[in-house]
């Protein structure tokens, strides 16, 4: 099952593919397809590997320093019994 990021990633790029084989074989012109012409894959894909990294390291920051199985977990005399 692909995660929220690796759809969006593989999305992006897909996206970017197809576009800019419209715009090759329509021979379109103007900025934007200018733009996808120049396009670079591989900085795209440092791009979507450091976001990944990133969030992974926030959310693990937030885990160990905001204490959050601390807040979540219930006290062992609240918990109900069987």
């Amino acid at each position: 099952m692909l995660k929220a990021y690796q759809r969006d990633g593989l999305a992006v790029i897909a996206i970017e593919d197809v576009l800019g084989l419209l715009g090759q074989d329509g021979h379109l012109t103007g900025p934007g397809w200018a733009w996808l012409a120049s396009f670079d894959i591989n900085k795209a894909g440092f791009v979507i590997v450091a976001v990944f990294v990133l969030t992974w390291v926030v959310a693990l920051a937030i885990w160990r320093f905001g204490k959050i199985e601390q807040k979540w977990d219930l006290p062992a005399e609240a918990t109900p019994a069987d």
